[in-house]
């Protein structure tokens, strides 16, 4: 019975877990998104844009934390 519980338990965290790092992913996708130029001309300005939002992104977390 022990083991079973310590199952459910474990299952149950991890799910809640799994849904917890979806949802940041998601939010922080989203605002790399927004904050990618709308008026890139070639494709070779998406990776700098990228990298710059990305940083920009998770600076911001860092500072959050």
């Amino acid at each position: 019975m022990k083991k079973i519980t310590l199952l459910v338990l474990i299952f149950s965290s991890s799910t809640s877990f799994s849904q917890s790092i979806e949802t940041i992913t998601e939010k922080i996708s989203n605002k790399i998104c927004e904050c990618i130029k709308d008026d890139l001309k070639s494709y070779s300005e998406i990776k700098p844009e990228f990298n710059r939002c990305y940083d920009k992104e998770f600076n911001f977390i860092e500072v959050s934390i």
